[in-house]
Parts: C-alpha cells; structure tokens; sequence
C-alpha cells in the first residue's frame, strides 16, 4: 500500500471535517503537529557518527535527535550512560541545549558512536496503513477550535489515540530491533 502525500493528507481531513473552506495552510499545521506528537510511536531508527577530540567535551547533537538509544566511544569498552543533567561527578553523556556533552572529556582522540530515534521529517515517515492518524489529529485540533472545547473532548480524539497506541505496537513488534532492550558491547 502507497503513503499518501500532504496534498492528500489536507484533502482527506477536509472531506472527514465537511469545510473546504478552511486554508490548507491550517490542516497542514495541524498535520505536522500531529507527526510531531506520533514521533515516540514511530520509533525511527538513525545513526550517527562523530570525531571527538581529547579534551573536548561538547558536541552538537544531530538536528533530529529524538531519544539516544546506545551513545559510545569507538575506543572505550563500553556504551557510555546518560547522566542526569545535574550530574558533574559523573561517566556518561548528557543532552543540554541540542548538545551532547560527554563526562568526562575524553582523554584522546576519538569516534563517538551514536544510535538513535529520530523526529520523522515528513508524513511519508508514517506507515501507509497508520497515515490517517494525521486527518483524525488534525480534525480534532479543527473540532477543539470551531467548538471552544479542548482536543480531548472532540469526537476524533480517542479514535487518534486507539490508533496511536496500535502504531506503537506495530513499531514495537515489527522486529526485535525495534523493541526496546539493554545495550551491551561486544568485542
């Protein structure tokens, strides 16, 4: 089965809302908003490599970053942790202002390894047979506003989140690197 475009998109939510009316500007506002709220469900896989140099310890943060799944030094003998952000004592990572800040510096120069979910860039991101979820968010932003109320009173929210929880197992299910697991290293 074929994804559809945004064109596509816009049209369905404005045949599922019945106004033709409204500016496509708007449901493509609405669209994006909800491939921003299915991105924990869609669990995108991407990897990232960077040089590291001994003695530096912050390092931009790939522009799509979600959630770091694995983060390690190709020279280390294992995957470093992620540290909470109050922690200065301690060996990990860190994520702070789209940095990734490595405790302690390394000593010598390096590649940093990075395995990670990213934010989907386009709706072509979402499965084909999981797309509709964009007309129902999308339609219930356009219910909460033409009636006043919030997006959870409207009658398309609890199908968006039916349908949300099942992309989230399909994705979950779809192999077993898709499910989430502890790292280990392998040498």
């Amino acid at each position: 089965m074929a994804g559809k475009t945004l064109a596509e998109l816009v049209a369905d939510t404005k045949i599922l809302i019945d106004d033709s009316q409204v500016p496509d500007a708007w449901v493509e506002g609405w669209i994006m908003q909800g491939l921003a709220d299915l991105t924990p469900a869609l669990r995108l896989e991407a990897r990232a490599t960077a040089s590291v140099l001994a003695g530096r310890d912050e390092y931009a943060a790939p522009p799509d970053l979600y959630d770091v799944r694995l983060l390690r030094l190709l020279g280390e003998s294992g995957p470093r942790q992620a540290l909470p952000s109050n922690d200065f004592q301690g060996t990990g990572y860190k994520l702070w202002g789209g940095a990734i800040i490595l405790r302690p510096a390394p000593a010598s120069d390096d590649t940093m390894e990075l395995w990670y979910w990213r934010v989907p860039s386009s709706v072509s991101d979402v499965p084909p047979a999981f797309q509709h979820l964009l007309t129902w968010y999308a339609a219930s932003v356009y219910q909460a506003e033409q009636k006043e109320i919030q997006v959870e009173q409207t009658s398309f929210w609890p199908k968006y989140l039916q349908g949300k929880a099942a992309l989230a197992r399909y994705t979950a299910s779809r192999s077993s690197k898709h499910a989430p697991r502890q790292w280990r290293v392998v040498r």
